[in-house]
């Protein structure tokens, strides 16, 4: 493209020379003629130099500066009008500084040449430097306009393009407000006959409605643990549709987190005995007194749980430790810059006190882990490393994304680690209460 730019279509110059004394003009034809320009027109008139120039084209004008008609600078002039590309040279032997001076100065003359000539190389090189000079000028102002161009073209596909992605990102928005709509209408919906559900059948295994045999209070019993596994993943739709819509409230308060962690082992006593898992504590540090909403971390070590009783293998074991951080061994595990974290993520608190203690606490299973390729999809709302409908473990792929949402409301991160068939270890951190 710009090559085709930069080069000039003929290299000889058109020459339009203009004198009031013919012996001259025919010297200056002939002159050129010889030295291989083709294109050189005479004339002894500015006024037929002006006919000349509304007829044809010429690259450089060699003109007396006193003529008979019109003098050469005002000639200049309006040869410069009618053909703005025209550069003058002016050839005299009257001309004085100040006439100099004005004619560069407005830029009608390219060059001043005085006579006699003593040498007519002279005037072949002021030639020639007036047809590079007009050519590098055309030049840049096709460069310019090429540039304007393709700078409007640029212009035009960055508005379409930004155009498009605001009109993709709307639609997005609009999908996944109706997926939260619909997700927040059928949990309601399906609360409604749970609700009875859970009712009668608590009556029945009570006894309330006459005595059963033991067969049946068998299959009530199995009955209710479907139906409180069906209300907990009601539950997390609707606690997810309201986290997608609002921002997290948290009661935060101080509690002993070594009391939270024991009564997991009570929580998931039924599942930890089918799977014949067993939580092992390792170093809680005990007493300790942290800073948080105690119902919603509750939350997320139950789904952390739950994930390890899935995922973890039959008589395998679940260990759970606590170990005491300071501000500036977490700041060291950052994956990016403090400022970073926090504009990305808003995870973080804008200032990490080195001396300020935190509590980690760490989840580890042993079981088929997760692919490197997946540790970030995790945390997706209904993603699942096995999607498949043949799947071993159930659930709806959406306790991590909740857990790391509420994690986020507390400004710490939900760190994951895995390796295949090896486990999984889940961790985050809270602030100790002073």
């Amino acid at each position: 493209m710009y090559e085709a730019l930069l080069s000039p279509v003929d290299t000889s110059p058109r020459l339009l020379i203009i004198d009031d004394e013919n012996e001259i003009t025919e010297m200056l034809q002939n002159f050129f003629r010889h030295r291989g320009y083709p294109h050189v027109m005479v004339t002894q008139t500015g006024a037929q130099a002006l006919a000349f120039a509304q007829e044809h084209t010429f690259d450089v004008v060699i003109t007396d500066l006193r003529m008979p008609d019109i003098d050469g600078l005002s000639l200049a002039q309006q040869l410069r009008t009618q053909q703005p590309d025209i550069e003058v040279l002016i050839l005299t032997g009257y001309a004085t500084i100040e006439t100099v001076v004005e004619a560069l100065r407005t830029r009608s003359v390219f060059d001043y040449l005085l006579k006699p000539l003593a040498f007519m190389d002279e005037l072949e090189i002021a030639v020639q430097k007036a047809f590079r000079y007009q050519q590098m000028r055309n030049q840049n102002r096709l460069l310019q306009e090429e540039t304007q161009r393709m700078n409007q073209r640029l212009s035009d596909r960055v508005r379409e393009q930004t155009y498009a992605l605001q009109k993709a990102y709307d639609e997005l928005h609009e999908m996944s407000r109706l997926k939260d709509q619909f997700l927040s209408n059928i949990s309601h919906e399906l609360q409604s006959p749970i609700t009875p559900l859970e009712g009668y059948i608590q009556l029945f295994l009570e006894g309330e409605l006459g005595e059963l045999p033991t067969e049946h209070q068998h299959i009530l019993s199995t009955m209710e643990v479907c139906v409180q596994r069906l209300r907990k993943q009601i539950d997390n739709i609707l606690f997810l549709s309201h986290l997608s819509g609002e921002k997290v409230e948290l009661m935060i308060d101080e509690f002993f987190l070594h009391d939270t962690l024991y009564n997991l082992e009570k929580i998931f006593s039924f599942p930890l005995q089918q799977k014949k898992q067993q939580i092992i504590f390792q170093t809680l540090a005990q007493n300790a007194s942290v800073l948080g909403d105690i119902q919603q971390i509750s939350k997320i070590l139950i789904i952390c749980l739950d994930n390890a009783i899935k995922f973890g293998y039959e008589n395998s074991p679940i260990f759970i430790k606590t170990q005491n951080l300071s501000g500036s061994t977490l700041q060291s595990r950052l994956k990016y810059p403090l400022d970073v974290h926090q504009r990305l993520f808003n995870y973080l608190p804008e200032e990490l006190d080195p001396q300020a203690r935190y509590l980690e606490v760490l989840m580890e299973d042993r079981g088929k882990g997760i692919p490197d390729t997946q540790l970030e999809s995790i945390f997706e709302s209904f993603y699942q490393v096995d999607g498949s409908v043949t799947r071993e473990a159930g659930g709806l792929g959406i306790g991590l994304s909740i857990a790391r949402k509420i994690i986020a409301a507390h400004h710490s991160m939900l760190y994951l680690e895995s390796q295949e068939q090896v486990g999984t270890i889940v961790s985050f951190v809270l602030p100790v209460a002073h």
